[in-house]
């Protein structure tokens, strides 16, 4: 016993292992190539909440470049845009844009002064990892003491180190100058190229830096202090009022995921109100003349302005969960929406997960191995539908579970369930053959299993042949024996007598005793069963022969032997109750069986048949008819034959 549970074992772990190593490629092939537009597909189903009502767009659209004039505008209309801004009572404004190049030395300087005056413009800044691009020592340390933040990096050492960038981009001379404030407008693309998350901060030199609606939400928010951990970090304001959000740590980036919204009306598709910048520059102008703007200041009080570029022409788009051509101001505007309502998207972690996985894993081998198939794949195909809103609950509240590596597990899971499960239940349906084998013989097992449509439960009337044998005198010579001599004479008897029936087609129903109960034409279908069960006593009485001389040499007792045969209709199949079955034959014909048997000490016979069984097979057989007998149990007597030999054998072949 103990071998085969070690043998169970190692086949148990050797499954296991198996099993865990085709999940983990599994795993690994859907998270690289399909979990990315698993995410995009689930960000957009979840994204239910609009965008907050102060916070608005100012987009250099393809209208506007049509009514403005051709682009590069003047820079003196960027100053024009934040000057009626600033006029008109905005908060904020993050100017999406990274100015590099001078155009017009004149119109340059006029923008900067202008710039000057209106301190609350944030400004754009590309920070970069190349080794080739260096910054002034000087100009280094003037931006690093004008535009650095507070933050305290509790973050590991080598992430601090891999997340370090080199330089910034070379601007407009005299722009860092004009600005108060700026931001990094840095992108952080996915392998596939599209923007799911973005850099809260930069390092560089030594020194932290905020992406651009990270500055926005610093200064709107009183922040005074930033703590980075590696998985998230805190602002606290003046207040000492704490704003926590998740951080993920990839490739050489520590980023935050996005929250995708809403749209704000159903005409439109970004989450934001959008004004044209053709509309705000006009407004400006209108205004100058004393007339009444296009977009009136009352449209701009209290906002928070983020300025950026849609036209197609000035390559600003994106690829996104949300669309393949949004606009960089648009994601902007978004990453600052979560900022101030304190929205985020954790990734959870791989050990939740898995953990999470191994939950409904289980409860598929559950429904698998103790369900019926049907409902097995119901219950999966719930687990599935269950998955998919726990999942999407679970992203609507900042939680982004993985969604495609999960049902491939389920999947193969169900599979290899099923295919184990069926391979334990044809083991078991093999060991139980090889069992019923020894009951009811090889060929009887292999019939009703072929055809086992044919054997009704419960049990059915049928026509069938009943033989009984019965060994003379065995009560006589078995008190003389030991009980372990009379059960290898017995054992030795019966293994010389069952193959002749199996020969013949006949089933071994049960052992009474010494006596031997055989079936014919049921379970398997003979219509020669009359003739077969005579040609099957015959043998055996000859066989009997061979066995006494043998007993006689050995000195054991001497035995003879009377078979009863009888053809009619008989009740088989499972009798008992529901705990105790035995499936067996019983009837009239079963009990004339064993009276004929019985009559062959009267007339000193072996082999008796009835007048049914004679009626059947009367043709190719010489017989002694017996005329009157008396059966106990019936009324009338009955004809009985001794059979003296076979006549035609070549129809009995």
């Amino acid at each position: 016993m103990r071998v085969l549970n070690r043998q169970k074992l190692k086949k148990t772990l050797s499954v296991s292992l198996i099993a865990v190593i085709l999940s983990c490629c599994f795993y690994f092939f859907a998270s690289k190539f399909f979990e990315q537009n698993a995410y995009d597909a689930m960000s957009k189903l979840s994204a239910n909440k609009t965008g907050l009502e102060n916070i608005v767009n100012i987009v250099i659209d393809d209208n506007s470049i049509r009514e403005i004039g051709s682009w590069p505008w003047k820079r003196t209309m960027y100053a024009d845009m934040f000057e009626y801004l600033s006029q008109s009572g905005a908060r904020i404004v993050l100017f999406d844009a990274v100015l590099t190049t001078q155009d017009d030395a004149e119109d340059d300087q006029v923008f900067l002064d202008r710039l000057e005056k209106t301190p609350f413009i944030i400004g754009g800044v590309d920070f970069t990892k190349n080794e080739n691009v260096e910054n002034p020592k000087d100009e280094l340390k003037y931006f690093k003491k004008k535009f650095s933040i507070n933050v305290v990096d509790n973050r590991n050492t080598g992430r601090i180190e891999q997340t370090e960038y080199k330089a910034y981009q070379e601007m407009l001379p005299g722009y860092l100058n004009a600005l108060n404030y700026i931001g990094s407008v840095n992108t952080a693309l996915d392998t596939d190229g599209a923007v799911r998350a973005f850099e809260p901060f930069i390092f560089m030199n030594g020194a932290y830096y905020p992406s651009l609606p990270m500055a926005a939400f610093l200064k709107l928010s009183n922040i005074k202090d930033v703590v980075l951990y590696d998985n998230f970090y805190e602002a606290i304001d003046d207040k000492g009022k704490i704003y926590k959000f998740p951080l993920c740590y990839r490739k050489d980036k520590s980023v935050q995921y996005i929250k995708w919204l809403a749209p704000y009306d159903k005409e439109s598709w970004v989450p934001h109100e959008q004004i044209k910048a053709s509309d705000i520059i006009k407004s400006y102008n209108l205004a100058k003349q004393g007339k009444y703007p296009i977009i009136p200041p009352e449209m701009i009080k209290d906002k928070i302005v983020v300025i950026g570029a849609t036209a197609n022409a000035l390559y600003d788009l994106k690829i996104t969960p949300m669309s393949i051509n949004m606009p960089g101001s648009t994601i902007q505007t978004t990453i600052l929406d979560n900022l101030l309502s304190g929205d985020s998207i954790s990734v959870v972690p791989v050990y939740i997960n898995v953990l999470i996985i191994l939950i409904f894993l289980g409860c598929i081998f559950m429904l698998v191995f103790y369900a019926t198939p049907i409902l097995s794949v119901i219950g999966i195909l719930i687990l599935s539908f269950l998955y998919f809103y726990m999942a999407l609950w679970g992203y609507s509240n900042g939680y982004a579970l993985n969604m495609v590596a999960p049902y491939v597990f389920f999947v193969f899971t169900a599979i290899f369930s099923f295919s184990y499960k069926f391979s334990i239940e044809d083991r078991k349906k093999e060991k139980l053959k090889r069992a019923m084998k020894q009951y009811i013989g090889t060929t009887v097992v292999d019939n009703i299993i072929k055809e086992d449509e044919d054997v009704a439960l419960g049990g059915k009337k049928t026509d069938a042949t009943i033989l009984m044998a019965d060994i003379r005198g065995f009560t006589r010579f078995s008190e003389n024996l030991d009980p372990d001599e009379v059960t290898k004479l017995l054992n030795e008897y019966f293994g010389l007598m069952i193959p002749i029936i199996e020969e013949y087609g006949g089933v071994v129903n049960k052992f009474i005793g010494d006596a031997i109960l055989a079936v014919y034409n049921e379970p398997v279908k003979d219509k020669r069963h009359p003739l077969n069960a005579i040609l099957c006593a015959t043998k055996m009485i000859a066989k009997l022969k061979d066995l006494r001389k043998k007993w006689k040499s050995e000195g054991k007792p001497d035995i003879g032997i009377s078979i009863g045969i009888n053809t009619g209709m008989v009740f088989i199949g499972n009798i008992g109750t529901p705990n105790h079955l035995e499936y067996t034959v019983i009837g009239d014909t079963v009990n004339v069986a064993s009276r004929i048997e019985a009559q062959n000490r009267q007339f000193n016979t072996q082999l008796l048949i009835s007048e049914s069984t004679y009626e059947y097979a009367k043709d190719v057989l010489d017989v002694i008819k017996i005329s009157s007998v008396e059966i106990r149990g019936r009324e009338k007597h009955m004809n009985i034959y001794e059979i003296i030999k076979i006549l035609d054998k070549n129809e009995t072949n």
